[in-house]
């Protein structure tokens, strides 16, 4: 399983306290899906940059009201080490609201992000009352 993320192609940006959220697409496998990734601000391009990524499936676990709290705590912790963040409980609280408060923005995002072509979900053929047929593939263009 080979997965890649894009960060030129993105949805929408965030940045609080030396921290960026960038919404964005994870490739994975030949499909693609939304997903919110942190980094240190400024450190994009940077070699050493190691991203926190949040897909979009599991964004419910951040919730406030039906999410896993144990989950979360723990995500945090690991995301401070990464984003190599003082492991300080002011950090931890504004790390979590910060994640907060951009679910709203992850969870509004397009499926599929520029460049990616819209799925067939069907083929059809049409035959007028001529008896002419003419074959059309349906797509999704959510």
């Amino acid at each position: 399983m080979t997965a890649s993320i894009h960060l030129a192609h993105r949805s929408w940006t965030r940045a609080r306290n030396g921290i960026t959220a960038i919404g964005t697409w994870l490739h994975e496998d030949g499909r693609q899906r939304p997903c919110m990734v942190l980094i240190r601000a400024g450190e994009e391009g940077h070699d050493h940059t190691d991203p926190c990524v949040i897909p979009l499936e599991g964004a419910w676990r951040w919730s406030e009201d039906i999410g896993d709290g144990a989950f979360a705590a723990r995500q945090i912790a690991h995301f401070m080490q990464k984003l190599r963040m003082s492991p300080s409980k002011r950090d931890f609280i504004r790390l979590g609201i910060f994640i907060h408060d951009c679910l709203d923005d992850l969870l509004t995002m397009p499926v599929r992000g520029p460049g990616m072509p819209n799925a067939v979900i069907a083929e059809v053929t049409i035959t007028d009352h001529d008896g002419r047929t003419q074959e059309v593939e349906l797509v999704d263009d959510v």
